[in-house]
């Protein structure tokens, strides 16, 4: 567009038609509205140059190639002025005191080792390089500090400060891994942990490794979350304390409910009046012979307490499921690969995988097509054997010699088998194979009838 037409506005005054002095154009915004702009000049070559010039930057502007009059306003402000705006907001939104203040420490610091005046001034290259220069922090220490300059940048879009978010491909540095390593307690340490300290101290140990309470949400924990006259006693939190920022009631152990019950204040009264601190967890335990970092550089502090708490769920037979619902983790992975201790967990429970029947059609014939063709090669396998299962005089022997026949490189002792059962009902997971509740029964040769002379079902 090499011309854009000008013109003068008419208007009638004391019923005379009066032009105006300044020249006007149109345009047309991505609405179809007629604008009306104001060239500021008599002359109409000056005013058609001005004019072809504004329809130029609009255009450029509508497709993003130019930021807006406001845009540009809001760019040249000082940039401690929106970073208080955003934690402004952050506040507005029920975010925790810790995270509003992790944010502001980071925008600061951020903003004065790269000299980031204004909004103008944010690059993704000299964040990179402070990143980068933060040695000895976690991967996760990394991407939190990231994380937060990405949502500082992606609120200023949202409220029109910015057109595009120049971090939206921040490449993150690695870190060190996981800095620290955490281990999970047994039960005799966790009582004599419990017995050697104070009472106020080893009831706020209780609520850690008996909820799975993180340390922050104990702090903040009130009697009137606690419904404890049910049936079944539940622990509500309100949402705005939870780090999920979701509503998930969690199941109370009637033993415990009932220690709970002995103690119970008003209703606004905090459960836990002081969280111990690491330094105190650490005496406490050097009191009993427990390392607070033992020899493989593993920690046992506050935080180790939720992971007990895990592991003693899935040491007494609980499914990951259920254990990760407990643990409100968003990810089977993050319950059984980082909270879960190996060392601790009975791993004998794991050596039989149990046959899958569901309510679904396609699954059922698929599940009974796998089982015959299971039940044939398994019992073509036990007349091949020069062992037979009459010889066997226990169910430990039965199954072994089973296992053995399936797969000459398995042997393991198979006590945990009975801790389960041979049937069940496991709830649908998002990783399952299906959406549906899902019954469990162990393949036929896995069950044993106990008689005159113990023999293997099927």
């Amino acid at each position: 567009m090499n011309n854009v037409p000008v013109f003068k506005r008419k208007r009638c005054i004391d019923g005379k038609v009066v032009e105006s002095k300044s020249y006007y154009c149109h345009w047309k915004d991505e609405s179809g509205r007629l604008i009306l702009i104001n060239l500021k000049s008599p002359d109409k070559l000056v005013a058609q140059s001005k004019a072809l010039a504004e329809v130029r930057k609009r255009g450029r502007q509508e497709i993003g190639l130019e930021p807006t009059d406001k845009e540009f306003t809001n760019a040249t402000r000082p940039l401690a002025e929106h970073v208080a705006a955003y934690l402004q907001d952050l506040q507005e939104l029920g975010r925790v005191a810790v995270y509003c203040k992790d944010a502001k420490r980071d925008l600061e610091q951020a903003m004065a080792v790269c000299s980031f005046r204004r909004l103008a001034d944010i690059k993704p290259q000299p964040l990179q390089r402070w990143l980068a220069g933060q040695s000895g922090l976690a991967d996760r220490s990394l991407v939190n500090k990231a994380k937060h300059w990405q949502m500082f940048m992606s609120w200023a879009v949202r409220n029109g400060l910015l057109a595009v978010n120049p971090l939206a491909a921040l490449n993150v540095p690695k870190g060190e891994g996981r800095k620290r390593l955490r281990r999970s307690l047994t039960v005799e340490q966790i009582g004599q942990l419990c017995a050697s300290s104070p009472e106020d101290r080893a009831f706020a140990y209780k609520i850690g490794f008996g909820l799975g309470l993180r340390r922050n949400e104990i702090r903040q924990l009130r009697w009137k979350y606690f419904l404890l006259d049910r049936p079944t006693p539940i622990l509500v939190m309100p949402p705005e304390i939870t780090k999920n920022r979701k509503f998930q009631p969690l199941s109370i152990n009637p033993e415990f409910a009932a220690e709970l019950r002995q103690r119970m204040g008003m209703p606004e009264d905090r459960v836990v009046k002081f969280v111990p601190r690491p330094k105190t967890l650490a005496k406490d335990l050097a009191a009993v012979g427990i390392p607070y970092c033992d020899e493989n550089g593993r920690y046992a502090d506050f935080h180790a307490l939720r992971g007990t708490f895990i592991t003693l769920m899935q040491q007494n037979g609980a499914s990951v499921s259920v254990t990760q619902h407990a643990a409100r983790h968003s990810s089977p992975n993050l319950t059984t690969g980082v909270y879960s201790d190996a060392a601790i967990l009975d791993r004998d429970a794991a050596g039989f995988k149990p046959h899958v029947e569901t309510t679904g059609l396609k699954m059922k014939r698929r599940q009974a097509k796998w089982t015959t063709e299971w039940t044939k090669n398994s019992t073509a396998n036990c007349q091949n054997s020069s062992k037979t299962v009459a010889e066997c005089r226990n169910e430990n022997a039965v199954l072994e010699v089973v296992l053995q026949r399936r797969n000459p490189t398995f042997s393991q002792d198979v006590a945990g088998w009975r801790k389960i059962g041979a049937t069940g009902f496991e709830p649908a997971t998002s990783w399952s194979q299906t959406k549906c509740s899902t019954k469990l029964s162990y393949a036929p040769d896995y069950l044993v009838q106990h008689g005159d002379g113990a023999r293997v079902a099927g």
